[in-house]
């Protein structure tokens, strides 16, 4: 009998360990790791699992960005304005770029041994970058079979969020099948959902109302957002973590600016930004640079590591990661009810 008894206790000690270890949200709309308190600040890397090259470059970085506070990225099944790649079979049902699918996986194991967190993104609208494959799929349903399809490949993966949709407005699917409306995107998440009932989901764009419709349903549980602004959305009545899934900055891709330099006017928004979302205990903070991250919509290369300050002899995102470094690198410096995790040398966050 009290065999029987241990038994069950261990069981239920287990069973809650693995339900603790997993990413979650709260009922206050705070996102957590084994119930603490977990701030995002992140980089928008969409195309990084397009190539062998790319998905290298990045997983190499990685290591700087986490020592540098960044602690999560976004990347797209399908890439970005960078190169896109045709990942999903036409009806949705299953993955037909085995390689693109594999790279994923390996950028969110790599991002887990470092405790970050990847929001893995499912759409592009259309063909971009050279060598670029065009990713529409055939048809309305198969975006939704898409969504169940890819939420059970990563339903066992702690560090990952998953987005139906991150675009900036959902008019850029205009031409495609599936068009992403606000019911548009509830269904993906519901079907999401159906593969992979305890994953993190959401989808939204730069509309806050179609947002706040999408935030109130209950197959999204995080508000992921792309609204411009000084500050982050409020949405009101809806308490759930709210994700800016990548702030896009001056227009850095028009040509005037080389690659990889931001002058002191492109800087200071993101700076501004960081200090108001620091402030926020259920916002978080995703930075876009489609000029360096996204480069061959320009022509130039797609770059994954972080360069350096900014300049125009020393190019690069380090000038943003510097920032977000003097934002988190001491714990009295975080959000009030944000501790430091508990972190056992060489383990992931993320393991039981």
């Amino acid at each position: 009998m009290m065999f029987r008894w241990l038994l069950l206790v261990m069981c239920g000690s287990m069973a809650a360990n693995a339900e603790t270890a997993a990413l979650r949200a709260d009922s206050e709309g705070k996102l957590l790791v084994k119930d603490q308190p977990l701030k995002l600040w992140g980089l928008r890397v969409a195309c990084a699992a397009a190539k062998e090259e790319s998905t290298q470059q990045l997983i190499g970085s990685l290591a700087e960005l986490k020592e540098n506070g960044i602690n999560a990225l976004l990347v797209c099944y399908q890439g970005g304005n960078g190169l896109t790649q045709k990942v999903f079979t036409a009806d949705g049902a299953s993955f037909e770029d085995a390689a693109a699918r594999d790279r994923v996986r390996r950028i969110i194991e790599a991002a887990g041994a470092k405790d970050m967190v990847v929001i893995v993104s499912l759409f592009f609208p259309r063909k971009m970058g050279i060598g670029g494959q065009d990713p529409k799929l055939g048809s309305r349903a198969a975006y939704v079979a898409a969504c169940k399809t890819a939420a059970e490949e990563l339903k066992d993966r702690k560090n990952v969020i998953l987005a139906v949709l991150d675009q900036p407005m959902a008019g850029v699917f205009s031409n495609g099948p599936m068009k992403f409306t606000p019911a548009d995107v509830i269904e993906c998440l519901k079907a999401a959902e159906s593969g992979a009932a305890n994953l993190l989901r959401g989808g939204g764009s730069s509309a806050h109302d179609a947002n706040l419709q999408i935030a109130k349903s209950e197959a999204a549980t995080v508000i992921l957002h792309a609204e411009t602004g000084a500050n982050p959305p409020v949405f009101a009545g809806v308490k759930k973590p709210i994700i800016h899934v990548g702030y896009f900055g001056t227009n850095e891709t028009a040509g005037k600016n080389p690659q990889g330099f931001y002058p002191p006017l492109a800087k200071q928004p993101f700076s501004d930004l960081l200090d108001r979302y620091l402030d926020a205990s259920t916002a978080h903070f995703m930075a876009h640079f489609p000029a360096w991250t996204e480069g061959g919509m320009d022509l130039k290369p797609n770059r994954f590591d972080l360069g350096g300050q900014g300049t125009q002899k020393d190019p690069g995102l380090m000038w943003y990661v510097d920032a977000v470094h003097k934002r988190t690198r001491k714990k009295e410096e975080r959000p009030a009810g944000t501790p430091a995790l508990p972190v056992k040398p060489g383990k992931s966050i993320f393991d039981n």
